[in-house]
């Protein structure tokens, strides 16, 4: 449940508390302890995807 969000960020998406958008290509994540790093926007769109299914597996297993 790891994501590489740049050349020098890889995050655990259990940690991940918020994403937030500054225009249409600045992007960050703020994780648990309330660090913000930056997303490069070639990687914007394989992080979404990882959090969103990760979202949806959690909600799946607590309906279940």
């Amino acid at each position: 449940r790891f994501s590489k969000i740049g050349r020098n960020h890889l995050v655990n998406l259990d940690y991940v508390s918020m994403i937030k958008r500054y225009n249409s290509r600045k992007w960050s994540v703020m994780i648990a302890n309330q660090i913000e790093l930056p997303i490069a926007y070639r990687r914007l769109v394989e992080f979404k995807k990882a959090y969103l299914n990760g979202i949806i597996e959690v909600r799946d297993d607590v309906l279940n």
